[in-house]
């Protein structure tokens, strides 16, 4: 029997076990019961069938779900990928020998780009500001698809919506087609420049929305893009069009704790509304950096 999957992760387990803290859980800042809890990654951040799109009418022949698992298996495979390219990028930044090195070549930072990219798009707060399971009432008239809608009745499927959500959301969360919403997202990451901070006392926070992206509204003057990537408690990335980090670009600095506790406050200030958890390797990361 086919092996399905229905417990599916939004934020990878395999990114969060490098917030596992010494006592072996990932400490917690629970935002709407303002609590602190402790928990594994396996127990967080999940849906079951977040990526699944179900048939109108369900049937032995279609079963459930249209293409049951198909996304799943997709990020499946991406993670086996962008789990090689996290510790990579660990394993440099955390060597001392490394530290005025280039940190990554041009096609890992192409897939540094995707795993942004992938973290992004696949959380449920994206998602719905995408619409990805919403309504097609919107598209009602529309001529074009109308006449797919015949063309599917004339082939004997009469739910053409489900088709038509499932299309949708593969144009969102899969990067099978040039037009994908995955390969726009890369396309204006690989163009500016990034660089790595590394902190030896740790201190980097995540969160169930792990990424963060926009244009940094300190800076008046000019138009600094900008994104944000936590990799670990030691490390995280930042892509930006500011002069000083083009200078820097693909190389590794090392900053200290007060530096820290800013990158995250600024971190869960671009952030707000979007996550539910934070997290960290120990509770005292977290009250460090929420106010």
């Amino acid at each position: 029997m086919e092996n399905i999957t229905v417990k599916q992760h939004y934020v990878p387990r395999f990114y969060l076990e490098y917030f596992v803290g010494k006592d072996s859980f990932i400490h917690v800042w629970n935002v709407e019961k303002k609590t602190f809890i402790v928990t594994r990654p396996k127990d967080i951040c999940y849906e079951d069938n977040l990526y699944e799109t179900v048939w109108e009418k369900e049937s032995p022949e279609l079963g459930k779900f249209v293409l049951h698992n198909q996304i799943e298996k997709y990020f499946s495979r991406c993670e086996a990928e962008f789990a090689n390219l996290q510790k990579l990028i660990l394993d440099i930044c955390l060597n001392d020998e490394n530290k005025n090195a280039l940190i990554l070549r041009a096609q890992e930072k192409k897939l540094l780009c995707r795993f942004f990219a992938n973290m992004l798009l696949r959380n449920p707060y994206t998602m719905e500001k995408l619409g990805v399971d919403g309504s097609l009432d919107d598209l009602e008239g529309n001529s074009e698809i109308e006449a797919l809608r015949e063309v599917a009745k004339a082939l004997g499927i009469n739910d053409f919506d489900a088709l038509a959500q499932m299309s949708y959301k593969k144009v969102v969360l899969m990067d099978e087609m040039p037009e994908s919403y995955v390969n726009g997202v890369c396309h204006d990451l690989e163009d500016i420049a990034l660089e790595f901070f590394y902190s030896k006392d740790g201190g980097f926070i995540t969160a169930d929305f792990p990424v963060s992206f926009g244009r940094d509204s300190e800076i008046k003057a000019g138009n600094i893009k900008t994104a944000y990537f936590p990799i670990s408690p030691k490390v995280a990335v930042l892509w930006g069009n500011y002069e000083d980090l083009k200078k820097r670009s693909n190389r590794v600095v090392e900053v200290n704790m007060e530096s820290v506790i800013d990158f995250n406050r600024t971190f869960l200030k671009g952030n707000a509304g979007r996550y539910k958890y934070v997290f960290a390797d120990c509770k005292e990361a977290l009250e460090a950096c929420i106010e």
